[in-house]
């Protein structure tokens, strides 16, 4: 044994041990708190890197989702301006529309 304190822990357990410190962080994060990833990861060096890992993804989904909120505002104001417009005929001649492809463009 090296004495590295990874060595001496079962999989399961850390897996558990890191399960429970997100869903406290994710609790404290839905209750409003600010939660320092770094201080968490200093905190329980015995669980790292997995614990960073897991904490990154957790980050990048955070900020997927504040963009695709902010991308939806964006859409849902345009979407408005699109009802203003006039709508897609149901024919042309005798050929049916199905649905529209796309807008503008160059």
């Amino acid at each position: 044994m090296s004495g590295d304190p990874t060595e001496s822990r079962p999989d399961s357990a850390r897996n558990d041990e890191i399960a429970n410190l997100i869903e406290d962080l994710l609790r404290l994060r839905k209750a409003g708190e600010q939660v320092d990833s770094d201080a968490l990861c200093r905190a329980h060096p015995e669980l790292m890197p997995e614990l960073e890992k897991r904490l990154q993804a957790i980050d990048l989904i955070d900020r997927a989702e504040i963009e695709a909120q902010e991308r939806e505002s964006i859409t849902g104001t345009a979407s408005r301006h699109k009802e203003l417009r006039t709508t897609v005929p149901k024919n042309i001649g005798f050929y049916r529309i199905l649905e529209v492809l796309g807008e503008g463009g160059m």
